[in-house]
């Protein structure tokens, strides 16, 4: 092909900008729906006189209406063009996050979290490898890794953006989720639009790499993608559709579990979230193969990734108190996302090492109980409070 050959010759491939696409999705709507909830927790329920555990209950359902969502979006990924997909559900965020701040009562929440739910699911756990998988045969798990790492990076930029509005005015929370909002469709509408391709064949292209992957096998490369229905490929949309479903039921079931049990004991929840992950990690590690384990290891797991919104500001308030919350929270919230963008591409080269997928799976375990000591240590030597005179 004529432009596989163009791209050859200047080094630019127009998989980059399915990259750049990928980034802009994780780094916009993903982190701000997602990785940037937590700071409003707080002012959002001072402001409305009612338990934290009564609005973050919204954010239950959205990971409800996630887990409903990916096995149809699976298969709308699959079937129809991924731009009219996509920007269906960038306009779902942009929309929920003005419902957001447009809300006067609590139960409305619930309703816009289901709404938020449904454009978010795709775009956090679908997008990025099924677009970088049709595009790419090569460094697929460095561009995964990369735009996977923008969640963080994205946390990592808009918390202390979003607190400051936040604590701009009495309803200052409105006023970040609104601008939130317009970044969201701003920020991403345009890529979904007029950049996105579902397939390189729509560009009458090659994928990225295909070209090497001749030269080395001095075989020719169809244009078109080859390979199993997604039925029977571990490695399709479907699949991690499914499996993703199964985490989010986790984590949707995990944080009110969590949050029952935290009311009564930080550090028992921290026990239990963590001994789920580790139980869910050795179920997959030792049941690869077997689909029904596989599931309900990756539900338990979804569990101990519900931590990160329940158990994370529930120990910043039990550990520092409350009177500076929203300030030592946001700061916290930062060094998760940063830890996150490191994560993302950190874990992607230890699955494409010789190691693989079980040295991930030790480095995960190391992992959970390094947090679970830290936790314990942290909750143990609480600052003493200063007495006012």
């Amino acid at each position: 092909m004529a432009s596989s050959s163009n791209a050859a010759k200047t080094g630019f491939h127009y998989a980059y900008l399915i990259v750049l696409s990928c980034i802009a999705i994780t780094c916009l709507p993903c982190a701000l729906v997602l990785s940037c909830a937590g700071i409003f927790f707080t002012p959002v329920s001072v402001y409305f006189g009612v338990a934290r555990a009564q609005f973050t209950l919204y954010f239950s359902i959205l990971n409800i209406a996630m887990m409903a969502t990916l096995p149809v979006a699976g298969k709308l990924l699959a079937q129809k063009d991924a731009r009219l997909v996509l920007s269906i559900c960038v306009a779902l965020c942009g929309l929920g996050m003005f419902g957001m701040a447009a809300c006067h009562e609590i139960w409305q929440f619930y309703i816009v979290g289901a709404v938020l739910g449904v454009g978010v699911a795709p775009l956090i756990y679908l997008v990025v490898p099924t677009l970088i998988n049709a595009w790419c045969q090569k460094r697929v798990g460095f561009f995964v890794g990369l735009c996977m790492a923008f969640t963080g990076i994205g946390g990592v930029i808009f918390n202390p953006i979003g607190t400051s509005i936040i604590q701009s005015g009495p309803e200052g929370w409105r006023s970040a989720y609104s601008i939130f909002a317009v970044i969201i469709l701003v920020g991403t509408l345009p890529f979904t639009l007029f950049v996105v391709r579902s397939r390189p064949t729509d560009k009458g292209l090659l994928p990225y790499g295909a070209e090497d992957a001749a030269a080395a096998s001095s075989t020719r490369i169809a244009p078109e993608a080859t390979g199993i229905m997604a039925a029977d490929a571990m490695h399709s949309p479907a699949f991690w559709a499914i499996v993703a479903s199964a985490a989010m039921g986790g984590q949707a079931i995990g944080k009110v579990f969590l949050g029952t049990v935290s009311d009564r004991s930080v550090k028992l929840g921290s026990i239990c979230g963590v001994a789920a992950g580790v139980a869910g990690i050795l179920i997959m590690w030792g049941f690869p193969s077997v689909l029904a384990l596989l599931l309900v290891g990756a539900f338990l797991f979804g569990v101990v990734y519900a931590m990160t919104t329940v158990e994370t500001p529930l120990m910043v308030r039990s550990v520092f108190g409350s009177k500076d919350y929203a300030n030592i929270y946001s700061r916290v919230s930062m060094v998760g996302s940063f830890m996150s963008a490191i994560a993302a591409v950190f874990w992607s080269l230890i699955i494409d090492s010789p190691g693989g997928y079980p040295l991930m799976f030790i480095l995960s375990l190391v992992c959970m109980a390094t947090c679970l000591a830290l936790a314990c240590f942290a909750l143990a030597h609480t600052p003493e409070q200063p007495q006012n005179n």
